[in-house]
């Protein structure tokens, strides 16, 4: 492979796209896939009241998530990272039994002393 040399001249201009989609939820969830905390506009999105969703499974929510182990050794399962990165679609349903698609990107985090997940939802 060969290389050349970055030099002022032989440089494009960088465009930004402006993220105008402001449509997404963070939400906490338990190595047990319980959740812990919502965003309130989250929770709006999906037609739940934000003290609604606390203490509910994340597979009412994340139907996908039922069947997948969701922290190893106190960290995001690989796969759900693997399908994060690639850009993967997940069905979310609402209180209602509305079905929306977003991606999710998850990270490892720390609630009141316990490793949690934190899911980032950008609704589609």
């Amino acid at each position: 492979m060969n290389s050349v040399p970055l030099e002022a001249g032989n440089t494009a201009p960088i465009e930004f796209k402006q993220i105008t989609n402001e449509a997404f939820a963070v939400m906490t969830v338990s190595e047990h896939g319980l959740i812990y905390d919502c965003s309130q506009k989250g929770a709006n999105l999906l037609g739940w009241l934000q003290h609604d969703l606390i203490g509910r499974s994340v597979a009412d929510v994340i139907p996908k998530l039922a069947s997948v182990t969701l922290l190893k050794q106190g960290r995001a399962n690989t796969y759900l990272r693997f399908l994060s990165r690639i850009g993967h679609h997940f069905e979310l349903i609402g209180k209602n039994g509305k079905c929306v698609t977003g991606q999710i990107s998850f990270s490892d985090v720390q609630q009141e002393g316990t490793q949690c997940l934190l899911l980032t939802i950008q609704f589609d």
